[in-house]
């Protein structure tokens, strides 16, 4: 029986983690809450087709993964939106199990965009239902119960969780949370005790918001690792930018995410039950309209953070076919590592994008996948011991030059140029040809040095700076941050330019126009950037602003913050080439 045989291999899978595993997502592809693109049966279709072309070169994924809003909202969980999905699930999942996929869904936790009527007597004022109080937890279990045993769902995603929604006003909110937490572990461990081979992961709504996305914020993450009573990785945080000026975006996002993992590390989590976002590959708001600009680095990194699974989520078609090829070889790589029972750990000196290196090892000197990531515009050298090591070889590096190795027993020495990351290959993995690849859409520099210039302060707490020499071209980097200029001590970064992009909205970035960056030449005339960043909306804001211009002897260049009230501002200017 087909159906029998799909869904004994959704269990095989899935189960206990015995295998790494690949996931499809939709998110991405589709955004409605930054941009207007909707999931749809006909959009879901457009990524299942492309998929093909990655079956082609071995690397279709195991779950294709339905994200965001695909259900009803007026009806609930076991019906799909009536507008989007006209037919229903069905010949949309018939098509998933004929390529052999497993199905995954997304569910909203405590049950905000929806209203069916059943639902009312545990809706909250906010939007959100009580898993304490009313219908819903009950419900939402059958729903869960449904979902895998009729479309044979083994993927769940659950996001915008509210434990504290409550309609009893005089139980403490610690109490309630705690009550909807346990409520919500019984249900995941009831559906996994009868559909052995789920997967579960959480989103948004399990930590709290206590600034720990920004650099320098000295607490833990504030979530409770028992959460891993009934989920199986814990989310890591959505794609946005680091606190640390960077000459791409795509690389300022990769960093955020390594340093996101390590928080969440530090407060208890195993790297393999920790969910960073994968690859985030899409022209929509939530991908920072990146297309595939970074991909290759970027899928590196995500295997890297030892996860023990491949998750790309939004545009399957962008990939090249090299592309695909090098997604291929590393998630073989990676794969082989993990099936061997091999295990990750993180490596460096503290926070990634505040040390001068960080890195990850999985497995170990006789057989190791070693990444680097030097964050910063200075080269950094890398002096690790490694008991045991015998030989290792460049895999992958990104920008023209390729770093060179020094091996010595129990030990290796390397110098990344500026923003730099490469895969090194140890012992039984060192032997292969490495992959350079100079990414036209995310270029490195060669050299990134700071400049001797004339800096003089302007009203606002903005900066003139002048005395220009260099025949090189000038990076210009400003950073805001969270207090009174005039008020010393330590604060955090100033997050400014939050930038959904409902229809018709402009494409420009609001950043600049807050924290503007303007060059000169010697006769005054302004002289037009040759690169920005961000160059594109950023969702979630920035704290910094980068601008790069061709040279401009006798010019000048101007900084206005028009933060209102004003913050602290630090401007910093370098030659590259």
């Amino acid at each position: 029986m087909p159906g029998l045989l799909f869904l004994c291999s959704c269990d095989t899978l899935l189960g206990m983690h015995k295998a790494p595993f690949s996931i499809y997502s939709t998110w991405g592809l589709h955004d409605e809450l930054g941009d207007t693109v909707r999931l749809s049966e006909d959009l879901a279709f457009s990524a299942l087709n492309a998929l093909d072309r990655w079956a082609d070169h071995g690397l279709k994924p195991d779950v294709f993964h339905l994200d965001a809003f695909w259900y009803d909202p007026a009806r609930g969980y076991r019906h799909f939106h009536p507008q989007y999905w006209p037919r229903g699930f069905e010949p949309f999942l018939d098509a998933l199990r004929k390529r052999n996929y497993i199905p995954g869904l997304w569910f909203s936790t405590t049950g905000l965009t929806l209203e069916p009527p059943a639902w009312a007597e545990s809706r909250c004022p906010d939007g959100h239902y009580s898993l304490v109080d009313g219908p819903y937890a009950d419900i939402l279990e059958g729903d869960l119960h449904h979902a895998a045993e009729a479309w044979g769902v083994r993927l769940f995603k659950f996001d915008f969780a509210n434990f504290t929604a409550s309609r009893t006003p005089d139980r403490a909110p610690q109490e309630t949370r705690a009550l909807a937490v346990e409520r919500l572990t019984g249900i995941l461990n009831g559906l996994r005790a009868a559909f052995p081979g789920i997967h579960v992961i959480s989103h948004v709504g399990y930590a709290r918001n206590q600034h720990h996305q920004r650099q320098g914020w000295p607490h833990p993450v504030a979530v409770d690792p028992a959460l891993l009573e009934g989920i199986d990785a814990v989310f890591s945080g959505d794609p946005q930018c680091m606190d640390i000026p960077q000459t791409h975006l795509t690389r300022n996002l990769d960093l955020y995410q390594d340093r996101a993992v390590w928080k969440l590390h530090q407060a208890g989590f195993p790297l393999h039950r920790i969910e960073d976002h994968g690859v985030v590959m899409a022209n929509t708001n939530t991908a920072c309209f990146r297309g595939r600009a970074g991909l290759r680095r970027s899928h590196i990194g995500q295997l890297a953070r030892g996860a023990r699974r491949d998750l790309y989520y939004g545009d399957p078609s962008l990939p090249t076919d090299a592309d695909l090829e090098s997604m291929a070889r590393f998630r073989a790589q990676y794969f082989d590592a993990w099936t061997r029972r091999l295990t990750t750990r993180l490596l460096g000196d503290g926070e990634p994008g505040t040390a001068p290196w960080h890195g990850t090892l999985t497995g170990g000197a006789a057989r190791g996948l070693l990444t680097l990531v030097n964050p910063g515009f200075n080269p950094v050298t890398v002096d690790l011991p490694l008991t045991d090591l015998f030989r290792a070889g460049l895999l992958f590096h990104d920008g023209a030059e390729a770093p060179a190795l020094q091996t010595a027993p129990d030990r290796l020495r390397v110098t990344l140029g500026p923003e730099q990351m490469v895969l090194i290959g140890l012992g039984a993995y060192a032997g292969e040809a490495p992959e350079a690849f100079a990414d036209p859409e995310a270029p490195l520099y060669r050299t990134i040095s700071p400049l001797n210039a004339a800096v003089r302060d302007f009203p606002n707490f903005g900066k003139g700076i002048s005395g220009f020499s260099e025949t090189r071209k000038i990076l210009v980097t400003a950073r805001a941050w969270d207090g009174k200029p005039e008020e010393p001590g330590h604060v955090l970064p100033f997050v400014f330019g939050e930038q959904p992009t409902p229809e018709g909205a402009t494409r420009e970035a609001r950043a600049h126009a807050l924290l503007p960056v303007r060059a000169f030449d010697a006769e005054g005339r302004a002289v037009m950037p040759l690169a920005r960043v961000p160059d594109v909306p950023v969702w979630s804001g920035i704290s910094w602003v980068a601008c790069v211009f061709p040279p401009i002897p006798g010019g000048r260049i101007e900084v206005c913050p028009a933060f209102d009230p004003p913050r602290r501002v630090e401007v910093e200017v370098y030659g590259v080439e």
